[in-house]
């Protein structure tokens, strides 16, 4: 099986340029990491504390469709990235998300998902806005991601 760090740089690269999308939630992402790799109780701590090594410019944004924070990369038409706050390789609008250092990134995706993760809760439905596991869309994807 891939290591996690890996497949977590070609999920995203995958997502956001392949497919041309602005991101997943950090609960899709964890999902997929349980299902891909040999790490199946891999939590939020597991995944912030490995970002800096994805080898990847992470970018957090608000998604309005889903109404969720989500984690991607950056594509031609986002702003500069110095329009950004950084944070080792992760980049975020502070007028979307209100942190001052690595610690209180980490705690406000801890409040804000912990117990959707814990539940088995990794994909959020675009029309009803109802979290599930991961669905049948999700996992075909995911089984097309180049290893």
């Amino acid at each position: 099986m891939i290591e996690s760090t890996k497949f977590i740089k070609n999920l995203i690269y995958s997502w956001c340029i392949k497919e041309d999308r602005y991101g997943l939630t950090l609960p899709n992402i964890i999902g997929a990491v349980r299902l891909k790799t040999e790490k199946k109780n891999y939590s939020i701590t597991d995944f912030f504390n490995e970002l800096p090594n994805v080898e990847i410019d992470i970018k957090i944004s608000s998604c309005g469709d889903l109404e969720e924070y989500v984690i991607g990369t950056f594509k031609s038409e986002d702003a500069p990235k110095n329009y950004y706050n950084q944070i080792n390789s992760i980049y975020y609008s502070t007028s979307e998300i209100d942190v001052k250092n690595y610690e209180e990134l980490i705690s406000l995706f801890r409040k804000k998902y912990s117990d959707k993760i814990d539940s088995g809760l990794y994909s959020k439905d675009y029309y009803t806005k109802e979290w599930s596991d991961l669905n049948e869309e999700d996992i075909e994807f995911l089984n097309n991601i180049n290893e």
